[in-house]
């Protein structure tokens, strides 16, 4: 972000600057087309920002491979080229917005103060704005609100299980001996999943309703160039939350792909009940799931999968493309504002 407010003290008297000190007239006394002009001051700026740039980011390149904890492939290395390019179309946005207001004032203190209050609205106002529309229109509950609405589905479980909705004798948890008459292994499992998959579920929803709430923010943001480009280099670098969905996703399919190989591995047990509670610390001396041991080498393992880069792009280019179409607004109407620029 300050190299965006780099790029506006690079452009701000551009035009209106050297129009104060009467070079801009000088300049244009000779035959040296106006594109020329513009092209080349642009250009100039680019490159004088993409080089700073460029370092602060091979600095830390260095300093992460020299630590050895990262292991920097093939891939990371396109990654940081991408987000390099996505950096320089997020810095060139400003300095065409620096230009096409010093092409529409005539004084450079005009200039700066007018780009101030575009940077700090683009910067600082549009994103907090963002803040304030996910809040009202997406309503995630409290944890005080969660925790009364879990001891309600807690309750009303208890009720059903004892009006006998899971089986006879439900709620009976706590007895040493499976074979007791009050002990019922099935009901009980019925009713101790029926409470873990209430709660899940009320996590579950929770989740995404936060999601929807920072998806809805960061879509009303998405005015702001500094937040498309904040929201392109996450997708690309793979980070930020579209990662934490993914990977959230991942875990849950590991988690049903372990369940699985344990109700897989408890079917070829003839003396298990074959009765996997999702929580059993109630009942783990009940013993209705296998406790022979199996091979650890055939147990699922979970490993996190990064998107193909490839991947990342595709889901970028909706905000890679916002960011042309900001360079390509802002360089046409700077172009058409200088056209016209009286240099008298």
């Amino acid at each position: 972000m300050p190299l965006s407010f780099v790029a506006l003290l690079f452009t701000y008297d551009s035009f209106c600057g050297e129009k104060e000190t009467g070079t801009l007239r000088l300049m244009l006394s000779s035959s040296t087309p106006r594109y020329k002009i513009l092209v080349g001051k642009y250009l100039g700026a680019l490159v004088a920002l993409a080089i700073p740039l460029l370092a602060g980011l091979l600095i830390n390149l260095i300093i992460v491979i020299s630590s050895k904890i990262v292991d920097i492939n093939s891939t990371d290395w396109l990654r940081f080229f991408a987000i390099f390019l996505l950096s320089i179309l997020f810095l060139s946005v400003f300095l065409l917005l620096g230009m096409f207001v010093s092409s529409r004032v005539s004084h450079s203190i005009s200039s700066i103060v007018i780009l101030l209050l575009i940077w700090a609205g683009f910067v600082v106002l549009i994103p907090s704005f963002g803040r304030i529309v996910a809040e009202t229109s997406v309503n995630v509950t409290t944890l005080a609100e969660f925790r009364k609405r879990f001891m309600e589905n807690w309750q009303q479980m208890e009720r059903d299980a004892e009006a006998g909705k899971y089986g006879r004798n439900a709620h009976e948890l706590w007895h040493e001996d499976r074979n007791h008459p009050s002990v019922n292994p099935p009901a009980a499992a019925r009713y101790c999943n029926a409470k873990v998959a209430s709660i899940n579920k009320l996590w579950e929803e929770r989740h995404n309703r936060m999601l929807a709430q920072a998806y809805a923010g960061r879509n009303f943001a998405s005015i702001s160039p500094v937040v498309i480009y904040q929201r392109a280099s996450e997708t690309v670098a793979g980070t930020g939350i579209r990662r934490c969905v993914d990977l959230y996703r991942q875990v849950k399919r590991y988690h049903e792909n372990l369940k699985q190989y344990i109700l897989d591995q408890d079917a070829e047990d003839p003396n298990s009940l074959h009765l996997l509670f999702d929580n059993d610390f109630s009942v783990e001396h009940w013993e209705t799931i296998s406790k022979k041991p199996v091979d650890f080498g055939t147990v699922p393992k979970f490993q996190e999968h990064d998107l193909a880069l490839g991947q990342s792009m595709k889901l970028a280019i909706w905000d890679i493309g916002l960011l042309v179409l900001y360079d390509l607004v802002f360089f046409a109407a700077s172009f058409v504002s200088f056209l016209k620029y009286d240099v008298r």
